[in-house]
């Protein structure tokens, strides 16, 4: 069977939904900016002497200018197939990081790219359970339309509301 994302709901109903998402996650969480430590610290996870790391602090106006002037000159090669607004939200983090073990790296810093798509998971899960479909097929073919219609969002979308969002947060914060 065939399935249609948009049988089940609007494509601009989901635009809406991940729009709401995002300005929840702006809401909700003070942007942060990561940058390098000076000195490399006493390897956790690995058998390396040192682990390069980075720590946050709070994001300022003059930082999310630096990032979207950054966006204007970036190239499509320089983005690795993402957007404008997928790059702006991958800069931003917040003040919370996750253990990675990863070969000179031990902590991740959380950004604002991963806690909407975590939104947009959870929200998906429970949709998915919401509708009976019998067969397995059907529940992964609408899984990964809405996948899809997550990945259409963002190249429909301007960074620039986003940004301004950001920026009134910023101004709010201080």
């Amino acid at each position: 069977m065939s399935l249609n994302i948009y049988d089940y709901f609007s494509k601009q109903d989901m635009y809406n939904m991940i729009s709401k998402f995002l300005y929840e996650v702006i809401d909700e969480n003070i942007p942060y900016v990561s940058y390098a430590l000076n000195k490399p610290l006493p390897a956790i996870y690995s058998d390396k002497n040192c682990e390069q790391s980075s720590t946050v602090k709070m994001m300022t106006h003059s930082d999310l200018k630096y990032i979207k002037s950054k966006l204007i000159t970036m190239t499509d090669a320089e983005m690795f197939s993402k957007t404008k607004l997928q790059e702006l939200l991958s800069y931003i983090k917040i003040d919370r990081w996750k253990s990675i073990i990863t070969s000179h790296y031990s902590r991740y810093w959380i950004t604002y790219e991963d806690l909407l798509e975590e939104k947009f998971i959870v929200w998906k899960t429970i949709k998915l359970d919401c509708y009976e479909l019998y067969e397995e097929e059907d529940y992964l073919e609408l899984d990964i339309l809405m996948d899809g219609a997550y990945d259409e969002f963002f190249e429909s979308v301007s960074y620039e509301l986003y940004y301004y969002k950001i920026l009134k947060q910023l101004e709010n914060t201080l």
